[in-house]
């Protein structure tokens, strides 16, 4: 098998790994991003025609301003320079179009910059070194002449997902970020007491909920949903709250948790419906070592 038979493979099995929605939105910014550079580059020819044509209309009277009539630098700035430097632009708008998608969508952080590593040229470094100028020649040469297609975006970012698909990377990064919320030197900050999980340091003194707090939530919400940033209506709320204005909360729509109660003390309560709930959620989220 070829090399480039090879990199055709990866590109199908990289398409198939993502929904249709999600392709969707990556053929539209393809769409998006190809047609970009195209206009671009039909923008600095039809630039570098206008300028040689001013050039040539005022020789003879030896004006070397040949922009006077096509750029004031007040209402249009436009020059070949700038052109070219929107098109290399264009590389990485279209990766960071992509990558926050799909940390939207699926709820995950993703490295942009290891991806940008990955497909894109690398840009010289030590200037003051012999034949930097050359090299960086080559460089943006390289850059305006680069086509990216969304599913080298898409292999990348399954790189970075330990061979799991997005949902279950999903999954795996809100159970490993409610486990860190809750673990601090090493130690639980949390302690269970029959059907009841208890919190200590969950709550500002202003009634706020702390980032912390508000991840371990977000996980709870997936253990009663089963799914990925679908909230239970009052959990939600308290999710999505700036300051908590009651000190007890029931969840009536819910089947797993019962209830949540917070201390002026900063603890915080959340009562399952059954001991093996809380258990469950502890082994599954929190964790009970480091």
């Amino acid at each position: 098998m070829s090399l480039l038979e090879k990199f055709a493979k990866v590109e199908i099995k990289a398409d198939e790994r993502i929904s249709a929605e999600d392709k969707k939105f990556c053929k539209a910014h393809q769409s998006a991003y190809d047609d970009a550079r195209s206009s671009l580059q039909e923008l600095q020819f039809y630039w570098e025609t206008m300028l040689e044509s001013q050039k040539q209309l005022l020789a003879s009277i030896g004006e070397n301003n040949h922009t006077m009539y096509l750029s004031d630098h007040s209402n249009l700035t436009i020059s070949v320079r700038d052109i070219e430097k929107q098109i290399r632009k264009t590389h990485t708008g279209f990766i960071h179009s992509i990558v926050r998608h799909f940390e939207e969508i699926y709820h995950i952080v993703l490295d942009e910059g290891d991806i940008e590593t990955a497909l894109l040229p690398k840009q010289p470094g030590e200037r003051w070194r012999n034949g930097y100028e050359e090299e960086m020649i080559q460089y943006n040469e390289q850059m305006l002449n680069l086509t990216l297609d969304y599913q080298q975006i898409i292999e990348q970012i399954f790189n970075q997902t330990d061979g799991r698909d997005l949902w279950e990377q999903a999954e795996f990064y809100l159970k490993q970020q409610c486990h860190n919320a809750v673990w601090r030197f090493n130690k639980p900050s949390y302690e269970r007491k029959t059907h009841t999980v208890q919190f200590s340091s969950a709550v500002n003194y202003d009634r706020t909920l702390p980032d912390s707090s508000k991840t371990f939530l977000k996980g709870l919400a997936h253990f009663e949903t089963g799914k990925i940033g679908i909230y239970p209506g009052e959990l939600g709320r308290i999710i999505n709250t700036y300051r908590l204005y009651e000190d007890s909360f029931e969840f009536e729509d819910c089947t797993k948790i019962k209830k949540m109660r917070i201390f002026r003390n900063g603890r915080m309560d959340i009562r399952f419906t059954e001991e093996a709930h809380a258990i469950k959620f502890i082994e599954v989220y929190l964790r009970t070592r480091p």
